[in-house]
């Protein structure tokens, strides 16, 4: 999944948030990772499906998380990218990535962008503090490797040998 942030109005650090959907459980119950990347390089490794608020990263980049009202069972929160862009007017591309293996277990994360960014912003509160808030997911790029097993990418399986 790939996407772009909103333009960064200064190089001030700032709260890029957005809402998405998220599921990874494996063979006994183990939850799964993903990568997140910032302009194509790799930033922070984060749960999927959390069992609750976190912060994590280092003091360039963190990610900050608090849950929202359960949608069908998946793990739907608030998202907070805390960074800087490369400059004024500068948006960043996201991309999350993650490792499927040969996992038979639905893995997902999807953006949600139907939910407003004031929302967000409150479900987040106890990390934000002061921070300036911009939206996080202005212009989806890929959403076409989001899901697991039900999408696999532009290949298909001819014979198991």
């Amino acid at each position: 999944m790939r996407w772009q942030t909103a333009p960064a109005p200064s190089r001030r650090r700032l709260a890029f948030v957005f809402a998405a959907l998220s599921r990874f459980v494996g063979a006994g119950g183990t939850k799964g990772s993903a990568d997140l990347y910032i302009d194509g390089e790799p930033a922070i490794t984060f749960p999927l499906e959390p069992a609750g608020s976190y912060l994590i990263g280092d003091p360039r980049h963190q990610l900050c998380y608090g849950p929202l009202p359960d949608r069908r069972g998946r793990s739907y929160g608030a998202y907070a990218l805390l960074t800087q862009a490369s400059g004024p007017g500068q948006a960043l591309t996201l991309t999350v990535r993650f490792r499927s293996g040969l996992n038979a277990e639905q893995i997902l994360f999807r953006l949600a962008p139907e939910v407003p960014l004031e929302g967000l912003a409150e479900a987040l509160r106890a990390c934000l503090g002061t921070t300036p808030v911009a939206d996080g997911a202005a212009r989806i790029l890929d959403d076409s490797m989001n899901r697991y097993p039900e999408l696999t990418g532009r290949f298909q399986v001819t014979a198991v040998f």
